[in-house]
């Protein structure tokens, strides 16, 4: 049974701490993802794949982190973001709530790669406090998944708003799906000043999964290729985060029971 906190009471949550010491944590981004996407995307994303991981693993669910950080998508209706520095400010805080009830294990979800460097910084501070933290990318694992299993993406990898990130949501949630705005839009260059994400892969107690390159926007905010995708085609992607993206799960669940 999945153990979600803020469903929880207090005594029902200081009981479960008695029993796991690991948190899963869901982090996304409130931002542009074309015009046939809900801008939590990644959020609904995060939360999807952190609730199968939690309860598979036996650790606590911790309430979803909405809002990350997205600047470079600021020219674009219905961006919400923290700049980086608030953010990492953010998690210190979050994190510290965790450690005072009890958790010595944190382990984020995150498919956002501009949450990924707040993410590794406040985790090695918390490391040189003698707690264990880890982080999985979903959208770059997803690509090395696609990869190894040789399942063809019109699009070659994982691209915003395109066939991978299409797929899940129609799983998820197939009524916020709008396919009929999906318009298959690649542009080639990157985001004009657009930072990269700095990951370990691993980093003394920590394990960093993920590093991926932004692609430059466009006027409708569409740089994959989403009209590839169908619910049938959605929901084999989906049963892979839950058939085709298996090895994203399999491969958090791993790292949570060997060293969370």
């Amino acid at each position: 049974m999945l153990k979600r906190m803020e469903l929880m009471t207090w005594k029902e949550l200081a009981d479960a701490v008695k029993t796991t010491k690991t948190v899963v944590v869901p982090i996304g981004a409130i931002e542009m993802q074309g015009p046939h996407l809900p801008l939590a995307a990644d959020s609904m994303a995060a939360e999807h794949v952190a609730a199968l991981a939690a309860e598979k693993a036996g650790a606590v669910l911790a309430p979803l982190i909405t809002v990350g950080t997205s600047e470079w998508h600021k020219n674009f209706p219905g961006m919400i973001g923290l700049s980086k520095e608030s953010l990492m400010d953010y998690l210190r805080q979050y994190c510290r709530c965790l450690v005072r009830n009890g958790f010595t294990h944190i382990f984020f979800v995150s498919p956002h790669t501009f949450n990924d460097e707040p993410i590794g910084t406040v985790g090695l501070e918390l490391r040189d406090e003698g707690i264990m933290v880890g982080s999985v990318n979903l959208w770059h694992v997803s690509n090395e998944v696609m990869a190894a299993r040789k399942i063809d993406i019109k699009e070659g990898k994982f691209t915003h708003a395109g066939e991978i990130m299409t797929s899940v949501i129609m799983a998820i949630a197939p009524e916020t799906v709008k396919m009929d705005e999906a318009v298959a839009e690649s542009p080639a260059v990157p985001i004009p000043g657009a930072p990269f994400a700095g990951l370990q892969d691993q980093v003394q107690g920590h394990q960093f999964l993920g590093i991926s390159i932004v692609e430059r926007g466009n006027q409708i905010g569409l740089p994959g290729q989403p009209d590839d995708r169908h619910s049938r085609k959605g929901q084999g992607d989906h049963r892979g985060l839950g058939g085709r993206h298996g090895g994203v799960l399999e491969g958090i669940l791993r790292l949570l029971r060997s060293r969370f």
